[in-house]
């Protein structure tokens, strides 16, 4: 009896496993009394059908899986209450693509079947039941269903009771939403849920619009959880949104987390040896510090042009013309191969990439058996790709090596403001400094960090404009 404690709870469970035991031998004569006993309820159908049983008592593990896609399939009349026990069982024990496969024809059914609003209250229950787990558990939107599910503003409460954060505990089965769908969401219903004061204590018995507007904006942390390739270009366009202007420091803490995991993706710690190299040596262990070796190199030949005594601006001249980009690139690359041969890093010019692609020169190093590659584009300032060269052609061909953990130099060389920039004559740009502010300016938030822009500077007054 519950009022009395004088057997402890441990050795109830071992009475009730030592009573399954002896009446299920095995999981076939499990299985047998769950098709014999709930069946029969399912097929009444029953108001309130002994599902539970499948997933509260550990005797019957062995039939979750079999028997709640089985069940899905063969009882669609049965309760919403019982459809959802059945689905909660199925998704975290069942076969993912059975479950899937369910989820599609119950969709299909019901909009082929009802394909305008009814009056009947349990269809468009059903109906939504349905077409909410078709957008958790499918991987791409459906765009029929999704308009279904955002004509009603009021259908943003299904999500918050399946999404937000004090409820994904209970919905452990259920996918995280992608960065994708939370866009879908917050696109559909922010306007439709304003911005509204929201107190610091809340609960079930919270109006509805605060409800609504605190699940927005909790939900935007989902997109955390997502990869830095598919969440930050739905974050580019949510930061770009008027609309989401009171979520901006949100958006903004989640964006510099995304960038930071996205160059922290590839990086492999140095090794033991490889730090006494880096102290004792200063010997290069990364591409991070490849990187910052070259533009080192690079801001020493800006000062070697400067104030130098062997004029070396004058090598990018000829017969008083300013040489092409190839010409001044194989200055800079030879400049740089002798000054990094020594630390064993190769400087190598037009270097081949996979398929048709070539960098204008890259540096390598063998580190920890492993090459480790830095590619560099370089650009004149008057090419007329200037300012979309460094996300169009340095990231997307050339830095996606594997060996580069996606960074790069993109390199301009300045020969003066009389020189045409991106193919415009008229560019008011007086300086190289100039230049490098603008070509940053356009440069993409994901990329900074992983580019760096460089700006030579080999304009025949150009120490006097520094």
């Amino acid at each position: 009896h519950r009022g009395y404690h004088s057997v402890s709870k441990e050795e109830r469970d071992a009475l009730q496993t030592e009573i399954d035991r002896l009446i299920f031998p095995d999981s076939e004569s499990a299985e047998k009394y769950l098709r014999q006993y709930v069946e029969p309820q399912l097929a009444q159908p029953c108001p309130h059908p002994e599902i539970g049983i499948l997933s509260r008592q550990e005797v019957f593990r062995h039939s979750r899986a079999k028997l709640s896609i089985e069940w899905l399939r063969r009882f669609p009349d049965v309760s919403l209450n019982s459809v959802d026990t059945l689905f909660e069982i199925a998704a975290q024990y069942g076969d993912r693509e059975n479950l899937k496969e369910i989820i599609a024809e119950r969709c299909s059914e019901m909009m082929s079947g009802w394909p305008n609003p009814t009056e009947n209250e349990d269809i468009e229950r059903k109906r939504i039941f349905w077409l909410v787990r078709e957008f958790y558990f499918m991987e791409n939107i459906a765009d029929t269903y999704w308009a279904w599910l955002k004509s009603d503003k009021n259908n943003l409460l299904h999500f918050y009771e399946r999404s937000r954060r004090m409820n994904r505990s209970e919905h452990r089965a259920w996918a995280e939403l992608a960065s994708i769908k939370v866009e879908a969401i917050l696109d559909a219903f922010i306007e439709h849920w304003p911005r509204v004061d929201l107190p610091d204590s809340w609960g079930s018995d919270s109006p509805e619009e605060e409800k609504a507007y605190r699940f927005l904006t909790d939900l935007i942390w989902s997109i955390n959880s997502d990869t830095p390739d598919d969440a930050i270009p739905v974050l580019d366009r949510l930061l770009n949104d008027p609309r989401f202007t009171n979520l901006h420091k949100e958006l903004q803490s989640i964006y510099a987390d995304q960038i930071r995991k996205k160059a922290l993706r590839d990086f492999e710690p140095p090794t033991p040896d490889e730090i006494v190299q880096r102290l004792d040596c200063d010997s290069v262990v990364t591409v991070e510090g490849l990187r910052q070796l070259v533009l080192q190199e690079l801001h020493d030949f800006q000062k070697a042009i400067d104030g130098g005594e062997f004029n070396s601006a004058d090598r990018f001249y000829e017969k008083n013309e300013r040489l092409d980009e190839v010409k001044s690139t194989e200055i800079i690359a030879e400049r740089l191969s002798l000054r990094l041969q020594p630390q064993g890093i190769a400087i190598t010019p037009e270097h081949q990439l996979k398929g048709q692609n070539r960098s204008d020169f890259t540096a390598s190093k063998l580190i920890g058996g492993r090459r480790r590659l830095l590619v560099t584009e370089v650009k004149g300032q008057w090419h007329r790709e200037l300012y979309s060269a460094a996300s169009a052609q340095l990231y997307d061909r050339y830095s996606i090596h594997p060996d580069a953990e996606q960074q790069g130099i993109f390199l301009v060389i300045w020969f003066g403001e009389n020189e045409t920039v991106a193919g415009r004559k008229n560019h008011g740009i007086k300086t190289a400094q100039e230049l490098k502010i603008s070509i940053e300016a356009v440069l993409p938030v994901d990329l900074r960090g992983l580019i760096d822009v460089f700006v030579l500077d080999v304009s025949r007054n150009g120490a006097h404009q520094r």
